[in-house]
């Protein structure tokens, strides 16, 4: 079983991430800016591990990343805790996401000159701000997830 982190340390390294993408969109900061976000998903502490919990896994998410399709790869990274909206500024040329957790009352926004920048950008920029307004105490009031496991499917 991977131990998790303990949640200001997930937290120091949302940060962290966040800087190295505000500061460099080239190719191989994206790609490890990725790879670490998806690492951090799994190594996330309690309740964040549920809000982070990526669509695809770590095989599959390798795969679009070895492929070079980082869009796809940073659109697996999103959970369906999550929404995503996204457009692109022909006149600017830049990429808006706006990420929305709507059961925290929670919405971040980001632009960049990739579509990949803007989400990772975006989606950290969430999560740090779900720690700031509820610290370790994100509850989530999902049926279903109770207790952390789904319900039985139902016999019909």
């Amino acid at each position: 079983m991977i131990k998790k982190l303990p949640p200001d340390l997930w937290q120091q390294r949302l940060q962290f991430i966040l800087e190295r993408i505000e500061s460099s969109e080239s190719k191989s900061s994206i790609e490890l800016g990725l790879r670490h976000m998806f690492h951090l998903s799994q190594l996330a502490p309690g309740p964040f591990g549920e809000l982070s919990r990526p669509i695809v896994d770590e095989s599959a998410f390798e795969q679009l990343l070895y492929s070079g399709d980082l869009d796809a790869a940073a659109l697996a990274l999103i959970g369906d805790a999550a929404r995503l909206f996204g457009q692109y500024d022909a006149i600017s040329k830049l990429y808006a996401v706006k990420i929305e957790f709507s059961e925290l009352s929670i919405v971040s926004e980001s632009t960049g000159l990739s579509l990949v920048s803007a989400i990772i950008s975006s989606w950290v920029k969430s999560f740090l701000a779900i720690y700031q307004k509820y610290g370790e105490s994100v509850n989530l009031n999902r049926p279903g997830y109770q207790f952390g496991s789904l319900p039985p499917p139902n016999e019909h």
